[in-house]
């Protein structure tokens, strides 16, 4: 009877040993890799960080493995068939169109695929909600990290500090070299932040640590307005929002907290703003930004290639030009569009490869078609059906957390710029 105790003990102290270690990676995977500064010639499509995302990644779902075996279970994440639905009906289109481009075809394959494996591998650790809450905190901490190296490169434009990526004309690009995605990070950060607060690990603080914290949610929502980006404000307006509505009745008995929550953020994007107005004695770019007319040089260019997208779907409805071939026919659509609509040629916009429309839902059907759309729209109704099975706090709690990333892949591709992201967007659904 004492022996069979016994290897319960070591059993139960071998898988709190695989669950610890899966924490401390993915505790590495957020608050370490993504800041650093490893030089590049590639820009932010595929940087050497990447590859360190993606070998802790590969990591992690070798110990979620083991852990399974070791137990003997199998926990299969809800949306798991229809998200292998998605991928099969996306890929069937290879089996109609010859590929164009077997490096962007293996690369995105590739990282659906391994996208897939680290989500069920996410699953196949039970974690209590204190251990999910101190897995929050470290992001909490990361896009503090990220707030930081922005206001350096806001207020040092061109210097040259050890482990950071340097920036010009004072425009936050963060550790990931590009606005868009520094921003949306900054938004998931936030959005976790207001989350927090309604959590026993932050009522449980110090009040001086509290202090700490309502300062660095203001650092968060002091770099919103520098970034120059659209789409990160509104992502990060519209999760605020749904998660407060959603669990309204939480944050009314925690009115204190929440009053400092916000004055915190007003006072960050508040003091943004001021300072842009006075060093440039002008509106903040991206007050601008949202005031220019639709018609502006970059508005055309992204509605050409909107248009040239939907003349590639309207080519090949059914199964689209082919996984990995939209950048190979881009140009060649690009063209023939122009000759229909000289209109464009007047904006003087650069002829240059795209290898997306930058809009997930259009990129699907343009390289899948209607077969691929599907399973994107599988996907996307039975991902709301479990949002409202879940009930409106805890279904809120998920949509608000994916709306910064998940509205951004409409204006860009930030799964297939940054690794981080991707994870990111993994762990949080």
């Amino acid at each position: 009877m004492a022996m069979v105790s016994c290897h319960a003990v070591i059993n139960s102290f071998k898988m709190m040993s695989l669950k610890n270690l899966s924490f401390s990676i993915l505790s590495i995977l957020f608050l370490i890799i993504p800041h650093i500064n490893i030089k590049n010639f590639g820009g932010p499509v595929v940087t050497p960080t990447d590859y360190l995302i993606w070998l802790g990644i590969i990591f992690f779902v070798l110990i979620a493995g083991i852990s399974s075996v070791r137990k003997f279970t199998f926990v299969k994440p809800q949306l798991l068939i229809y998200i292998l639905i998605f991928i099969c009906l996306g890929l069937l289109s290879v089996l109609f169109n010859p590929i164009l481009n077997y490096h962007a075809f293996l690369f995105r394959t590739l990282g659906l695929i391994g996208g897939v494996i680290f989500f069920i591998a996410l699953h196949q650790f039970k974690l209590l909600p204190e251990e999910r809450d101190k897995l929050l905190v470290i992001i909490f901490i990361s896009g503090v990290i990220e707030a930081g190296i922005g206001i350096i490169q806001y207020m040092g434009p061109y210097l040259e500090v050890p482990l950071i990526t340097p920036a010009d004309r004072g425009i936050i690009y963060g550790s990931f070299q590009q606005p868009n995605l520094f921003s949306s990070f900054i938004g998931s950060t936030i959005i976790i932040s207001l989350f927090l607060i309604s959590r026993s690990l932050f009522r449980n603080l110090a009040a001086v640590n509290k202090v700490g914290f309502y300062i660095f949610v203001g650092a968060l929502f002091f770099v919103l307005l520098p970034s120059q980006s659209r789409v990160g404000l509104i992502g990060t307006i519209l999760g605020t929002t749904v998660l407060l509505i959603s669990r309204s009745r939480i944050y009314k008995t925690l009115i204190k907290y929440s009053l400092f929550w916000l004055c915190a953020a007003v006072v960050g994007m508040g003091s943004s703003y001021a300072i842009e107005k006075i060093n440039l004695d002008k509106k903040p770019s991206l007050v601008k930004k949202f005031q220019a007319p639709v018609t502006a040089k970059s508005g055309e260019g992204r509605i050409l290639i909107y248009r040239t997208s939907y003349e590639m779907f309207k080519d090949m409805p059914v199964f689209g030009q082919g996984p990995g071939n939209f950048g190979s026919q881009y140009l060649f659509y690009r063209k023939e569009f122009l000759k229909k609509n000289p209109d464009y040629l007047d904006f003087n916009i650069e002829a240059k490869y795209n290898s997306h429309p930058h809009n997930e839902i259009l990129y699907r059907i343009t390289e899948s078609g209607i077969v691929g759309g599907i399973g994107l729209m599988v996907l996307i109704f039975c991902f709301i059906s479990m949002i409202f099975r879940l009930g409106r706090e805890r279904g809120g709690l998920y949509l608000a957390l994916l709306l910064p990333i998940g509205l951004e892949t409409q204006t860009e591709f930030p799964l297939y710029q940054s690794i981080v992201h991707w994870a990111l967007f993994l762990f949080l659904c």
